[in-house]
């Protein structure tokens, strides 16, 4: 069983979205430290969890919980299914919310895409 543990390897992705100065950017994080500090600053942000399952999503999603400092403002989305309509999860962020999705997709290019187009359509909303 330990053999088995050792062997895991994380291969979920965690993006961070950020709308400062009216312009919206994305990068990839690296870390749970990562994560941890662009919840705490002071400025809106979303953080997509993303993987399969058995990825190490929920573990990490977990972590982030217990590591997060006045973690009480924070909207955490769990365990979002493929298909989920995202637009009030992305309207949240637009309005100022610091927001994490854990986000059940196959792939980077599938969550860019997902989160993207929920961005747009919150943004016609907002």
């Amino acid at each position: 069983m330990t053999d088995k543990l050792d062997a895991f390897k994380p291969t979920f992705k965690v993006r961070l979205w950020q709308y400062p100065n009216g312009t919206m950017t994305t990068r990839s994080l690296s870390s749970l430290t990562d994560a941890v500090e662009a919840l705490e600053a002071s400025e809106a942000c979303l953080v997509v969890v993303s993987g399969r399952t058995n990825s190490g999503r929920t573990t990490f999603l977990s972590e982030l919980r217990h590591r997060v400092i006045n973690g009480n403002d924070i909207a955490i989305f769990d365990d979002v299914p493929v298909g989920a309509d995202l637009v009030g999860i992305a309207s949240a962020f637009l309005s100022g919310q610091r927001t994490v999705i854990a986000l059940h997709a196959n792939g980077d290019d599938a969550v860019l895409s997902v989160v993207q187009d929920a961005l747009l359509r919150a943004s016609r909303e907002v």
